[in-house]
């Protein structure tokens, strides 16, 4: 005879790898499995679980909730990600369970967030746009690590103590401009890279959520017409 199942795993439309089912949170785990079943089998509707409050995140920052309905392009598609992960607040408090594809993206919450306040702070909307500023951000670097190296070849050739430590104070400005330049470049980066998977993944989550409201009418409309007992 085989052996025993330990853990139940599925693997998620478009991804590889299986996934333990616990590991997605508490509509996943086999009690509420099993609610889910019966409640297909049975037509009273079972009582609601009850679950904890979904968990903020304080975003430092100025975003104003007036103006995020006016933006476009990357800056709507990065605010719109963060709503539905439950990381920026809403108008009104949702009770639903954020999405298992937005949920497994808490783990790069920083990067989110930093990459919307660098879309905002420079107001980015489109790809073009941000290749655009990309493009600059390099060309500065470019121009940064000539002056830097320029200025370690006078350090070398002068023989003033005095003059070499101001140059070398040139260096370490430079060196911290570079530093910052890069952090930008990489924000870029991250951007071109995953703004496509998010619209995917939002893509795929409000096809779902049209899919389930549409069947929880039509198990209402059907519950309705049903004589009482």
């Amino acid at each position: 005879m085989g052996q025993a199942l330990k853990h139940m795993a599925v693997r998620p439309p478009g991804k590889d790898r299986f996934v333990r089912v616990k590991t997605l949170g508490d509509d996943y785990i086999e009690e509420t499995i099993k609610q889910r079943i019966l409640y297909n089998r049975n037509p009273r509707k079972p009582e609601a679980l009850s679950q904890p409050p979904p968990k903020r995140s304080v975003i430092k920052g100025h975003f104003n909730p007036r103006k995020v309905k006016k933006l476009t392009g990357l800056r709507a598609l990065y605010f719109h990600y963060l709503y539905k992960m439950g990381i920026l607040p809403k108008h009104r408090a949702s009770h639903k369970r954020t999405h298992f594809l937005l949920r497994e993206d808490i783990r790069h919450m920083d990067a989110l967030i930093a990459q919307t306040r660098f879309l905002c702070k420079h107001r980015i909307e489109t790809k073009e746009h941000l290749s655009a500023h990309q493009s600059r951000l390099e060309q500065k670097m470019a121009d940064k690590y000539s002056a830097r190296k320029l200025l370690y070849n006078r350090v070398r050739r002068c023989g003033d103590e005095q003059q070499k430590a101001g140059y070398r104070d040139q260096i370490a400005g430079i060196t911290k401009e570079l530093s910052l330049l890069r952090r930008e470049v990489k924000l870029c980066t991250g951007i071109l890279a995953r703004s496509d998977e998010m619209k995917e993944k939002l893509h795929r989550v409000k096809r779902e959520e049209t899919e389930q409201r549409r069947e929880e009418r039509a198990y209402e409309s059907q519950r309705r017409g049903r004589p009482d007992r």
